[in-house]
């Protein structure tokens, strides 16, 4: 139980470090193109 546990939250930290990583190329992007 404790390893699904562990895996769904390393799943959803890598889903959050992502979004953070290209959050501010995405924004860069958006305006550049704006």
């Amino acid at each position: 139980m404790w390893h699904g546990i562990q895996q769904d939250y390393l799943k959803w930290m890598a889903v959050a470090a992502f979004c953070v990583a290209f959050a501010p190329v995405v924004y860069t992007y958006w305006r550049a193109r704006a």
